[in-house]
C-alpha cells in the first residue's frame, strides 16, 4: 500500500526500488547477525556426535527482531509486486497485461522457492537458517537492483501483437523469476 500510494508518488519508481533494495540488504545484515549471536552460546563439544545439531529455541529477545524482519521482508516483497507492475505497464502499455505477467511470475516463483526451501532444509541448512535467510534477502535485494534497467520498451520488428506479448511475457518473467523464487524460499526458512 505504501509503495503504490506514497513512495512512488514521493520519490518515483526507481527510488522506491532502491528503498526496497536497502531494506533487503538491511535484513541480510540482521539475519547474518542473528545467526552469529545464536552460534555464540553453543558449545560444540557438548553435542553428541551422532545427533544432528539443532538451532536453539528463540528467546523473547530474538523473537521481536525476527518478527519485525519477516514483516519488513513481506512489505518489501509486496513493494516489488507494485513496482514491477508499474514498470511492466510501461513495457506492455496496459496494466491488465502487466499485472497478469507480474502475478503469474510472482506466484510461480513463490511456489518454486517453497520447493527449494524444502530441499535446502532437508539438505542440512537447518543449522544456519538465519544466515541462509540473510543471504536470501541480500540476493533478493541485488536482483531487485539488477531488474531496474532490464525492463525495456518493446523491440521493433515484431509481426503481431500476440508475438510482441509473448516476447514481453517471457522476457519479463525471466527477469522476475529469480528474485521471486528467492522470496518463496525465504519465507519458510525464516
Amino acid at each position: 500500500f505504501l509503495t503504490g500510494f506514497v513512495f512512488i508518488r514521493l520519490w518515483g519508481t526507481q527510488a522506491a526500488i532502491y528503498l526496497a533494495v536497502v531494506a533487503n540488504l538491511g535484513l541480510a545484515v540482521a539475519f547474518v547477525g542473528l545467526h552469529a549471536l545464536a552460534g555464540r552460546g553453543e558449545a560444540a563439544a557438548d553435542e553428541p556426535a551422532d545427533e544432528p545439531a539443532v538451532e536453539p529455541a528463540l528467546g523473547r529477545a530474538r523473537l521481536g527482531p525476527l518478527l519485525t524482519a519477516v514483516a519488513v521482508s513481506g512489505f518489501v516483497s509486496f513493494s516489488y509486486e507494485v513496482l514491477w507492475t508499474r514498470l511492466l505497464a510501461l513495457v506492455f502499455e496496459t496494466t491488465v497485461h502487466a499485472f497478469s505477467v507480474m502475478l503469474t511470475t510472482f506466484l510461480l516463483g513463490l511456489g518454486l522457492g517453497g520447493a527449494l526451501a524444502g530441499v535446502l532444509m532437508r539438505g542440512g541448512a537447518k543449522r544456519g537458517y538465519w544466515r541462509l535467510y540473510g543471504y536470501l534477502e541480500a540476493l533478493i535485494g541485488l536482483c531487485g537492483l539488477a531488474s531496474i534497467p532490464l525492463f525495456l520498451p518493446p523491440p521493433f520488428g515484431y509481426s503481431s501483437f500476440a508475438e510482441l506479448t509473448l516476447l514481453q511475457f517471457v522476457r519479463s518473467a525471466m527477469i522476475m523469476i529469480v528474485p521471486t523464487t528467492l522470496m518463496g524460499a525465504a519465507f519458510p526458512i525464516a
